[in-house]
């Protein structure tokens, strides 16, 4: 699934792409919509009224802090709040096991936490991975550059430049990047473990397919 996500990314962008695979990509795009909307919470975000909203506005002030900017936000600090949720509910588990007489339960809070974080990287990477690269996709509309993933903001203003631009690109790094070369690294401290059941509860669903 995130193979085919990354490829629905690039094909945004204009690269003169052969049709066979321009009708490859359009066919798959709805496939990798659904995950997309599980995490689409834009409408919670908005405060306006829908009847103050007019029917022609379609410019946005220059120093509006758009619902776009909140959700980079919010996708920036989102692998340190799944990190935070996922050790504080094994540890309370573990915790209550222990007051329960498993003494040795804490022992197997780190695999715990280590499983349980892949796996929610793995989802998310994909959705945060793409909302980065789109802070710097943008195509020209009425004579201005606009940002495709909200047209109502345009390229190069100080909010998009000064404050869209630099999150997207340290994440894209960081999480874009370094997430799949962090797991890569802890994957190749147990490469001569890969068959015990430790190191395929953390990491197995990544190699056994």
């Amino acid at each position: 699934m995130n193979h085919m996500q990354m490829m629905v990314i690039t094909s945004s962008y204009d690269m003169n792409w052969p049709p066979e695979v321009t009708d490859f990509l359009l066919q798959i795009a709805p496939l990798m919509e659904f995950q997309r909307m599980l995490v689409a919470f834009d409408c919670f975000m908005d405060p306006r009224d829908v009847a103050d909203i007019g029917e022609y506005e379609f410019e946005a002030r220059e120093d509006e802090f758009r619902i776009t900017y909140w959700k980079l936000i919010i996708y920036a600090v989102m692998p340190f709040f799944l990190g935070i949720l996922s050790i504080s509910t094994w540890y309370l588990v573990l915790y209550y096991r222990t007051r329960q007489g498993n003494s040795k339960a804490m022992k197997g809070l780190y695999d715990l936490f280590i499983s349980t974080l892949v796996i929610l990287l793995f989802l998310v990477h994909p959705q945060i991975t793409e909302y980065m690269i789109d802070m710097f996709n943008c195509a020209s509309f009425d004579g201005r550059l606009r940002l495709l993933a909200d047209p109502q903001i345009e390229c190069g203003l100080f909010l998009h430049q000064k404050i869209g631009k630099p999150i997207a690109g340290v994440c894209l790094f960081a999480w874009g990047f370094g997430i799949p070369a962090i797991i890569y690294v802890l994957m190749a401290k147990e490469s001569e473990n890969l068959e015990t059941d430790a190191v395929k509860m953390k990491f197995g669903f990544l190699y056994n397919g």
